[in-house]
């Protein structure tokens, strides 16, 4: 027997509902996936991953270097991307880097010196951009 009615079949309506919802959850932002993800996780688990983030950070503060640690002057011209020249102007001529001369020409820098000189480069370079708008 031949089904001719206009009634819409429902197996057909449940496969279109189902797919809409599909669509609906691809369409949620990362940060909505996320969350859901988060609900989902039991307690053990998030001790776990805190215990674990816990180890990290402890790993990351051993490896940091020390900011009273003597750098070279190739290893400051590496952290700074500049040539040895260059680094000399920085000493001699515009006075933002003060080194710790050991010889003739070998010198050492603290490492918090060379970070804060970057970071007042940095301040300084805001602060002009900011002068100008």
């Amino acid at each position: 027997m031949l089904h001719t009615s206009k009634t819409p079949n429902p197996s057909a309506a449940t496969s279109k509902l189902s797919t809409l919802k599909a669509v609906v959850i691809t369409e949620q932002s990362a940060e909505d996936r996320l969350l859901n993800n988060l609900r989902n996780i039991q307690d053990d688990e998030l001790h776990e991953i805190r215990l674990q983030l816990q180890a990290i950070k402890t790993e990351l503060e051993r490896l940091k270097p020390a900011s009273d640690e003597l750098l070279t002057m190739k290893e400051v011209c590496k952290m700074l991307k500049l040539s040895r020249p260059s680094v000399h102007t920085l000493i001699h001529k515009k006075k933002k880097l003060k080194p710790v001369q050991l010889l003739d020409q070998d010198f050492r820098f603290l490492r918090k010196d060379v970070e804060a000189m970057i970071a007042d480069s940095y301040k300084n370079l805001l602060s002009g951009t900011s002068a100008q708008d």
